[in-house]
């Protein structure tokens, strides 16, 4: 074994200071060293602090900033989108319902049970299916 890589007989500690197994640094000077890095941190600059936050507050400026210019970018076309699939619910709904309460109300006065509500809910739901075959053959502007 090199002399040099061991202390009394067992393999030295790697130091990640300097990257070599000769430590001179250990011991009492090591543990000064230690104290006045520690002095460093716990005393903070107040200048470089306050330059930090300003940096800080920059790029969170800026990424706010990015975003609301990502969301105003995108804003029409999810309007549209969203108007076009409130239409085809209210189409559907709409024509449903329609059909099953005037169904109800002439099997209600006409006395024939369920067939007015039948026929008249199938009637709505060909009328909401033809309205929404219409507005997905319409070009868009």
């Amino acid at each position: 074994m090199n002399p040099k890589s061991t202390i009394s007989g067992r393999r030295a500690p790697f130091c990640h200071q300097c990257h070599f197994t000769d430590h001179r640094h250990f011991g009492r000077r090591s543990a000064v060293l230690k104290s006045a890095m520690s002095d460093e941190k716990t005393k903070p600059d107040a200048l470089g602090e306050d330059r930090r936050l300003e940096i800080l507050k920059d790029r969170l400026d800026a990424v706010h900033s990015a975003e609301e210019e990502r969301n105003r970018s995108s804003g029409p076309v999810t309007d549209e989108s969203y108007r076009l699939g409130n239409r085809v619910l209210a189409e559907l709904i709409g024509g449903i319902g329609g059909g099953a309460f005037l169904g109800w109300i002439i099997d209600r006065f006409a006395g024939t049970s369920p067939k007015g509500l039948l026929g008249l809910m199938g009637l709505g739901i060909v009328a909401s299916f033809v309205n929404i075959l219409r507005m997905s053959m319409r070009k868009p502007d």
